[in-house]
């Protein structure tokens, strides 16, 4: 039986529970403390390692040294934790800086929920922002909706790229393209979103949210929709850039077009994973492997192959016998953070702009759900072969769902 003396399973993740602290803590009550961690093994190190010596000191001095101690000494993965534990045992409330609540929670999304490298590299972006504007030592409890309002503001009047340009925050020249208002709304929710969790997780002693309320005013979410039938020729058939790859370039446009998959999905395919399913031939759609990863849990999925779409791809698959199906240009950027199909729909884009100006790569994926929701297939069945998340959806495929899915990519014109 699994040792989880002082541990507790709440979610996901391992807590630190101590029934009757020692008196010399401070703490009324039980004491509780997330370590963060979803795996056992690991919480049973760090309660054996810090909490059991915490528990042997005589003294609320002595305690407190010897925190400071094994946080030096500690690993870099956890000297966090241990600066944490040492505040809330010392009895202190507040002092948490905002750089700090901001690596906490990118933490607690990397290690309980299942968001990609990309995704949490979009987060530390949009809050890096508000460390840079609103400063690194700035104290979480003592910011107002004021000090968020003129976040907004200062916000709007940046330039695009301010951040790469590691520079002092200066607002943008006369005529000189601004932060769009649709990224500074996004900012202000993943805003709002830390400080509700700080809140809920009583790191902050504040009930109140700053950012409720705070909004930017005509925000203009990107139009989707799908090219009408001229327009989706035309994108199939773009001129071609030196830079992309040509058979990338002819591909990616027609596998997006007859199975809405993502880029960042097509990209990743490689030759083994086109095989055949229970009779059907199919991508696999899956994160396993070096260097993968995908959106979200959902699109880890199977997508039959359209008639369409298959004297295409056996053209490719007659020249490779191994590796990418096609390459898209990924590029590495600054700490590991891959962009998938980067330079293939670098250039896409730009020149679907000029078939229309609303037209882009993610097109097709609303080309082939309204294709198929036209054709009648239902919702559940689109959202399997999209890999939407629903609780509709069913992980497992039985032959009659490949039938059906296999019908429903026909369908698409």
């Amino acid at each position: 039986m699994a040792d989880t003396k002082y541990l507790q399973k709440r979610g996901p993740c391992w807590y630190l529970r101590v029934p009757k602290p020692p008196r010399f803590w401070q703490v009324r009550g039980e004491f509780v403390c997330t370590l963060r961690t979803p795996d056992l093994k690991v919480a049973q190190r760090l309660r054996n390692k810090y909490l059991f010596p915490l528990l042997a000191e005589t003294a609320a001095a002595d305690m407190l040294a010897s925190l400071l101690r094994l946080q030096a000494t500690a690993q870099d993965s956890i000297a966090g934790q241990i600066s944490e534990l040492r505040r809330e045992l010392s009895g202190k409330t507040g002092g948490l800086t905002l750089a700090e609540a901001q690596g906490q929670f990118i933490q607690h999304l990397a290690s309980s929920r299942s968001y990609a490298p990309n995704t949490l590299e979009r987060y530390t972006s949009s809050l890096g922002a508000a460390r840079l504007l609103l400063g690194d030592d700035a104290d979480p409890e003592a910011i107002s909706k004021g000090d968020i309002v003129q976040f907004r503001d200062t916000l709007l009047n940046m330039p695009v790229a301010w951040q790469q340009r590691n520079v002092r925050p200066i607002a943008a020249e006369p005529g000189e393209r601004r932060v769009s208002a649709l990224s500074v709304s996004q900012c202000l929710m993943n805003m709002r979103r830390l400080f509700r969790w700080l809140i809920d997780e009583g790191r902050l002693t504040r009930r109140d949210n700053p950012c409720d309320g705070v909004t930017v005013a005509r925000v203009t979410p990107k139009r989707k929709r799908a090219p009408a039938p001229e327009e989706a020729e035309a994108l199939v058939h773009l001129p071609r850039p030196e830079a992309v790859d040509a058979d990338a370039w002819h591909m990616m446009p027609l596998l997006g077009r007859y199975s809405g998959c993502r880029a960042g999905e097509l990209s990743q395919l490689r030759v083994e994973d086109v095989g055949v399913e229970q009779g059907i031939r199919c991508f696999r759609i899956t994160s396993r492997g070096e260097g993968r990863s995908l959106k979200t849990v959902s699109s880890e999925r199977l997508v039959p192959i359209a008639e369409r779409l298959a004297p295409h791809l056996d053209e490719i698959l007659a020249e490779r016998q191994a590796g990418q199906l096609v390459d898209a240009g990924d590029w590495q950027g600054k700490g590991g953070i891959t962009k998938l199909a980067n330079t293939f729909l670098k250039n896409y884009n730009k020149r679907a702009k000029a078939v229309a100006p609303d037209l882009s790569f993610h097109c097709w994926r609303v080309y082939a759900n309204d294709a198929m929701a036209t054709a009648g297939v239902d919702i559940g069945d689109r959202e399997r072969l999209l890999g939407h998340r629903s609780t509709r959806t069913q992980s497992h495929y039985t032959p009659q769902n490949l039938r059906r899915l296999q019908k429903a990519v026909n369908s698409i014109p």
